[in-house]
């Protein structure tokens, strides 16, 4: 019987110490994880600020591009000695961005419309 009390209190102090070195193992790896967590989230941050001051300049240059293309078709309408308007088709005549649309839209890419069957004598003619 003292064989197996000792025995019994042998395998509970391994088991113990074993427990507490996965304890502590365990918040280590905790630690660390959140480390990680917190540097992604701080990367992810810079990112996206990155990301949202190009295209802001990327808008202000077009804006710009716009103003600039406005201003040349009214010289050109100006300076034209014949009164032609054809040269100026291609201006638009925004001078500024609406503002910051969205880049992407959320509605799905699909083509509903259904393709008609088209007979030998159509394909033929087309």
């Amino acid at each position: 019987m003292e064989k197996f009390q000792r025995s019994f209190e042998s395998n509970t102090t391994k088991a113990n110490e074993v427990i507490y070195s996965l304890g502590s193992t365990l918040k280590t790896e905790k630690v660390k994880l959140q480390e990680v967590r917190t540097g992604l989230t701080t990367n992810h941050a810079q990112f996206n600020y990155c990301i949202s001051s190009q295209i802001s300049k990327l808008q202000d240059n077009i804006a710009m591009e716009r103003k600039i293309m406005d201003a040349l078709a009214v010289k050109t309408e100006k300076e034209d000695p014949k009164g032609k308007k054809e040269a100026n088709h291609f201006v638009k005549s925004e001078s500024e961005p609406k503002g910051k649309e969205k880049l992407f839209t959320e509605e799905p890419m699909v083509d509903n419309n259904k393709d008609e069957e088209l007979d030998e004598y159509e394909l033929k003619r087309r």
